[in-house]
């Protein structure tokens, strides 16, 4: 009676371990202890940093990242040398480029994807019609025949349920990506509007500057075409006029 316990005991426990490992997915497009950035690198902003490589091999790469993505936005507005339209067609550029690599390196991985698992489809269907031809050679009893079937069944119902399985999986990681890049392309569109109007408020400042010193250096020029002992009364009146100028006129009353 213990041995008939202990025997049913251990085939319980069999029964149960496999049920739990059968039950494990193996066939995540994406392995779950898998770990990568929700932008890869190659997608992200970055200025070209090459004499600067031997140093950020001591960086950590997130702090590399984000440094590159800095350098990106200085290098455009560092200096203010570009009109505020050129400095935002620059980067629209740059991010239409890395959002086009981004979507064929997409349409790369989903071709790939979509040819091995055609190719393994084929491989698996052609092993079973080759095991069945390879069975029908001989004269079986029928419940050998039943039984080889039916396993041949369990084991396609099996395979294609992983293959959905996985295709799932893929999609899921595509869209997950997808989604990924385009909320950092959403924050990086944001920060640079900020910086942006910064920018357009300097260089309007630059612009009026020039403009100014442009204006006294012609003045300079007229002045220093005249006689010598009169520049400084040229030069006074000059200024008067530029006072008279710059007061707001007032209109005259009929009869005044």
């Amino acid at each position: 009676m213990k041995l008939i316990l202990k025997l049913q005991l251990f085939f319980g426990l069999v029964f149960l371990i496999s049920g739990c490992v059968s039950a494990q997915r193996s066939n995540y497009y994406k392995e779950p202890n898998e770990s990568r950035p929700a932008v890869d690198e190659k997608y992200r902003l970055s200025a070209d940093r090459k004499k600067f490589e031997e140093l950020r091999n001591e960086i950590p790469n997130d702090t590399q990242r984000q440094n590159d993505e800095v350098a990106f936005t200085l290098q455009l507005m560092s200096e203010v040398k570009l009109s505020p339209s050129d400095v935002r067609s620059k980067f629209d550029s740059a991010l239409r480029k890395k959002r086009e690599v981004f979507q064929k390196d997409l349409q790369k991985e989903r071709e790939i994807f979509n040819k091995t698992e055609q190719k393994n489809r084929d491989a698996f269907l052609k092993g079973m019609d080759s095991e069945r031809k390879d069975f029908s050679k001989f004269k079986h009893p029928k419940e050998e025949r039943d039984d080889f079937y039916s396993k041949q069944d369990e084991r396609r119902k099996e395979y294609f349920e992983n293959q959905k399985e996985r295709r799932s999986d893929f999609e899921s990681d595509i869209t997950e990506r997808r989604k990924n890049f385009e909320d950092y392309a959403r924050e990086k569109t944001n920060e640079f509007n900020q910086d942006w109007r910064s920018y357009q408020k300097r260089y309007e400042e630059n612009e009026k500057q020039k403009k100014l010193e442009k204006e006294k250096g012609k003045k300079d020029f007229q002045v220093k075409k005249i006689d010598p002992a009169q520049q400084d009364e040229v030069k006074s009146f000059l200024e008067e006029l530029d006072q008279l100028n710059s007061k707001p006129s007032t209109s005259l009353e009929s009869g005044q």
